[in-house]
């Protein structure tokens, strides 16, 4: 009895080392950006009916396809619901769905993210939904969202940013992270820009610094999201963007 178990708790150490080893490997190559590796990894899994919601995240994270990259998340979202990558899974479809302008399932997987009750990754699903109504002059809709959002994360540090009006909310004056995307001596030339990176969908706006116009996209309480979107902007985009902090 003692040598079954003793055999079956190694066998147990054995997996659990091994699959450290492979997250290892995971995390190595993601930070090195080495999308090939991951691409023959995840054919490699294919073929072998051995895929799992890491090797499907990573691949999609540096896949340079937004479509590829939008099947691949949507494959973490519906097979793999208790994967640590499922928030953030919904977080970027989220994004890469109003970005190619469908707009219906974009509301959807929003809901679904806010729905998670995910203290990382919810919050922006209020702040998408937010801007969204906003912008399409549904004040009543924005007030009512912001008032959910505050009761539902009322520590979040994004919520300074908000105050309500009346029927509507405005951007009060504090310091934020946003992704810089272009910078203009003339301002009818940023103007320009704002408004093409809006119908896109984007949260684009003009700001004034170094006697230059610069178009920025997103407002993030933190370096570390904003440069996290910054990413998923230049794949979109294929434009170089640069990671700002905005006083």
């Amino acid at each position: 009895m003692y040598n079954y178990l003793s055999s079956k708790y190694l066998t147990i150490l054995i997996l659990i080392i091994s699959v450290l080893a492979i997250f290892g490997d995971y995390n190595k190559k993601y930070k090195e950006n080495d999308f090939e590796y991951f691409r023959n990894k995840y054919n490699e899994a294919v073929n072998n009916k051995k895929i799992n919601d890491s090797l499907l995240f990573y691949t999609a994270e540096l896949s340079h396809d937004i479509l590829n990259s939008i099947t691949l998340y949507t494959k973490i979202i519906n097979s793999y619901s208790s994967s640590p990558f499922y928030s953030k899974s919904l977080y970027r479809l989220s994004k890469y769905y109003f970005i190619i302008n469908d707009t219906i399932k974009a509301k959807d997987i929003v809901k679904r993210l806010i729905y998670a009750n995910d203290g990382t990754y919810s919050p922006f699903g209020y702040i998408t939904f937010i801007a969204f109504y906003e912008r399409n002059g549904n004040f009543e809709l924005t007030k009512k969202l912001i008032a959910e959002f505050a009761e539902k994360y009322s520590q979040y540090p994004f919520l300074k940013y908000y105050k309500i009006e009346n029927q509507e909310h405005t951007i009060i004056d504090a310091s934020f992270y946003s992704v810089q995307i272009g910078a203009f001596m003339k301002k009818d030339n940023a103007d320009k820009m704002r408004d093409e990176f809006i119908k896109k969908g984007y949260e684009a706006f003009v700001i004034t610094k170094d006697n230059m116009y610069k178009v920025m996209v997103g407002k993030f309480e933190d370096a570390i999201k904003a440069a996290s979107y910054s990413s998923v902007l230049q794949k979109s985009e294929g434009i170089s963007v640069w990671t700002v902090k905005v006083e």
